[in-house]
């Protein structure tokens, strides 16, 4: 088989949540919304053991959204027959989505078809290229599962929908970036920039990531003339207005803030995302 496709991973993700549940309806979907780290041991403990560790400091410096810490040993491989997760801990968000991503290895050893679809790619390395996307894809949609997904046409939504996401789940912010990235329209991105005003990742809706970035002109745009507004006196706006706006650009390459709305435009949208003890996080949607 050819190297694994976005296609591909999308159908082993969807085949891992599918077994999940069918193990634990009552309960896997809530547990990966509540609390994972607790949850998915309680309830998966015979046939896996979780076992935390602290993160080393290299593990910490790593900025990668998708960056796992920990290890999986096949049930296979241990004395009891059951799967052993350990997890290296850094961030409580990032930590589940490393459960996740481990359990994701589990199901991919444990069950046939999962197991089959692997071995049928014919290079070792496209195999662990595609386990580790389907693990990626697994935590994600099951962090983030589409029962929480606001019931909206993606051409509504703006960059305040990432935030809105992030405070019902409990994966992290460049995970929910990733995760709602993947659900717009064809050409459209969402990018998210640090509480230190330092762009982390920019994620396509066609898979594609880049991390540790430069903005856009455009996105610089925008955020330079959403930072002015805000500074202006409110003249009745509401506070969310002032945490959110939207920009319609006639021209990506040349952008400029058009003082009507032109024919033919790209929507951009910039929306802050607060923290409780560091300035906000910012998330900038273009193309939807």
């Amino acid at each position: 088989m050819a190297k694994p496709s976005r296609e591909w991973v999308v159908r082993q993700a969807d085949r891992m949540l599918a077994i999940a549940n069918d193990k634990h309806p009552d309960t896997f979907v809530e547990d990966c919304l509540h609390d994972p780290m607790k949850d998915i041991a309680l309830h998966w403990c015979d046939e896996i053991v979780l076992k935390m560790v602290e993160a080393s400091p290299q593990e910490q410096s790593n900025t990668n959204d998708e960056r796992v810490s920990g290890f999986c040993l096949p049930q296979y491989k241990t004395a009891d027959g059951r799967t052993f997760i350990e997890v290296h801990t850094d961030f409580y968000r990032r930590d589940c989505f490393t459960v996740l991503h481990e359990l994701g290895h589990h199901l991919q050893n444990s069950d046939g078809e999962l197991f089959c679809a692997l071995r049928a790619f014919d290079d070792k390395a496209d195999q662990k290229r595609a386990e580790e996307a389907a693990c990626n894809m697994f935590a994600s949609k099951a962090l983030i599962p589409d029962s929480v997904i606001p019931e909206l046409e993606t051409h509504r939504w703006n960059a305040s929908t990432v935030d809105d996401l992030y405070h019902r789940v409990q994966a992290s912010r460049p995970a929910t970036t990733i995760r709602v990235a993947g659900l717009l329209p064809p050409g459209a991105w969402v990018t998210f920039i640090n509480q230190y005003g330092r762009p982390m990742l920019r994620a396509f809706s066609d898979g594609h990531k880049e991390h540790d970035i430069e903005l856009l002109p455009v996105e610089q745009l925008v955020l330079d003339t959403f930072k002015d507004m805000r500074r202006e006196p409110r003249r009745g706006r509401s506070d969310r207005y002032r945490n959110e706006m939207t920009f319609c650009i006639a021209n990506l390459d040349k952008p400029r803030i058009p003082r009507t709305r032109p024919k033919h435009y790209t929507r951009i949208s910039v929306a802050l995302s607060p923290m409780s003890k560091y300035p906000p996080c910012t998330f900038i949607m273009g193309g939807h």
